[in-house]
């Protein structure tokens, strides 16, 4: 289930002398300013900042157990995030049929089709 973040935006600010700032995650729009400032060596009064965008964060997450690891309770969750509400469920569904597990159509279980799909024109930044 894909939920929107209530208390995170998706900021991209343009902070003058010095360029654009992307992918700032932040609760307000004040906190997004001094993030990207920040991340450019200088603070807000000394350079004039412009919010470029704002969008919403929206999540899922997939839960793991691993009833042959070290401990009792290996338990792991796989969160998704992004802006785009549609493809954060359809990633989190894919990592999930991927896995395998209840609910998941034995003729899916651990295919890599449909995280193939999901993942088409997407690129992963470490």
């Amino acid at each position: 289930m894909t939920r929107k973040i209530e208390n995170a935006s998706l900021y991209r600010v343009r902070v003058a002398g010095y360029g654009s700032v992307g992918a700032v995650e932040a609760p307000s729009d004040e906190q997004a300013v001094r993030a990207a400032a920040a991340e450019l060596g200088t603070t807000v009064v000394e350079s004039k900042c412009e919010i470029e965008s704002k969008e919403p964060v929206f999540e899922a997450s997939v839960g793991l157990e691993c009833s042959e690891g070290a401990s009792e309770s290996d338990v792991f969750e796989i969160r998704v995030r992004g802006v785009d509400e549609k493809k954060v469920a359809e990633l989190a569904e894919a990592i999930r049929v991927l896995v395998g597990g209840p609910g998941v159509p034995d003729g899916l279980m651990h295919s890599a089709a449909p995280f193939r799909a999901a993942t088409d024109g997407v690129m992963a930044i470490a």
